[in-house]
């Protein structure tokens, strides 16, 4: 999250930059909305599928490694994602 919009700053050109930023606006807290109601649900229905109760450390666990699964599809795409090289300082941010 702290990196991601100086990635983004470097990775899209001056014309998609403002799409960009928008769309990072406007999904990231429906994003995060959505994740915590489905990380929110998970354990009880994995305790459910697997029989095993809440008050065990499984349903948790598999909590978070189905976390980690639903990121590996972003591997490839941070992979091929390359800096544009245009980034330029327009003004200091100080003035000395």
């Amino acid at each position: 999250l702290v990196n991601g919009l100086p990635f983004m700053m470097d990775t899209t050109g001056k014309e998609e930059r403002v799409h960009a930023f928008s769309f990072h606006s406007a999904v990231l807290p429906l994003a995060g909305f959505g994740g915590s109601l489905l990380a929110g649900a998970l354990p009880g229905i994995l305790s459910s599928l697997f029989g095993v109760p809440l008050t065990e450390a499984a349903p948790y666990r598999y909590t978070f490694w189905l976390a980690g699964l639903l990121l590996l599809p972003a591997a490839p795409v941070l992979l091929f994602a390359r800096s544009t090289g245009k980034l330029e300082m327009q003004s200091p941010a100080i003035d000395p």
